[in-house]
């Protein structure tokens, strides 16, 4: 009888030939260099691309964002509101304003009219001999407790001609406002 061969042995298979596991290593870290290379070069263009692109116009800008404008107005309105806040409040008292005026007013000038409201506002017109009673007045109204945090503005100056009310030709006429006509005296703008 022959001798039998079993070819199924798993020792007559030839070895597989697997490449070494340097070899593996070696490809992945050269695979993996060529990527990073990859990725560095393409990020260097757009770095370069992004640098010769010029900025944005304001034009452009404010049509990418249509409320910039509102946002604007709102900070705005929130400036005011907290510097409205930070004054300290005042009560427009019409009485004790116009006792302060009265006292307010120096020999040389008289009073022709005067109007003080409840809403926070006075204006009142006068004339006077000297032009420096006008720099008196407005000096001495700023003295006045009532009217410490009101703004004095003028609304018209000038010398008083024969044909005027004035009953001294020459003298000088003026109106002031004082206050404004929200109700609350406004004070020096910061």
């Amino acid at each position: 009888m022959k001798p039998q061969i079993d070819l199924f042995e798993p020792s007559l298979f030839p070895a597989p030939a697997r490449p070494p596991l340097r070899l593996w290593l070696a490809v992945l870290a050269l695979a993996a260099a060529a990527i990073a290379g990859r990725i560095g070069a393409a990020s260097w263009q757009l770095s370069q691309a992004k640098a010769a692109v010029p900025p944005p116009a304001a034009e452009v800008a404010e049509e990418a964002d249509p409320l910039a404008g509102l946002r604007r107005e709102v900070a705005a309105a929130e400036a005011l509101a907290a510097r409205l806040a930070a004054r300290p409040a005042i009560r427009w008292d019409p009485l004790a304003v116009s006792a302060g005026i009265f006292a307010a007013l120096p020999p040389g000038v008289w009073l022709q009219a005067l109007e003080v409201d409840a809403a926070g506002s006075a204006t009142l017109q006068a004339a006077a001999l000297d032009a420096a009673d006008i720099r008196r007045v407005s000096a001495s109204l700023g003295e006045v407790a009532a009217l410490r945090a009101a703004p004095v503005r003028v609304l018209q100056s000038a010398v008083a001609g024969a044909d005027d009310e004035v009953a001294v030709a020459g003298a000088m006429r003026f109106a002031l406002a004082l206050g404004d006509a929200t109700g609350i005296p406004q004070g020096p703008q910061p």
